[in-house]
């Protein structure tokens, strides 16, 4: 009998074959799961300053002794045509 060759024990080991890609797979799954609650709270941390900006835009722009028509930037000037 001859011995067997060092690079055939070295592949006897109690895991799998495929036992490194899964081990990679469950480490990938786990970055992403969480990339991904980073990211909802972001998002979430977003919204609320953006709904917390809006109610204090909201709250300085309205006055109690509003006028029912809008400030009127523009008015049309007055020409020598119309004056007779």
């Amino acid at each position: 009998m001859t011995p067997a060759p060092d690079s055939a024990t070295e592949g006897s080991t109690d895991e799998a074959p495929g036992a490194d890609s899964e081990n990679q797979l469950g480490l990938s799954l786990q970055t992403a799961d969480v990339l991904a609650g980073l990211f909802g709270v972001l998002f979430a941390v977003t919204a609320l300053a953006f709904l917390i900006y809006i109610h204090k835009q909201r709250s300085q722009n309205t006055r109690p002794d509003s006028h029912p028509k809008p400030n009127v930037i523009y008015t049309a000037a007055t020409t020598d045509e119309n004056a007779v």
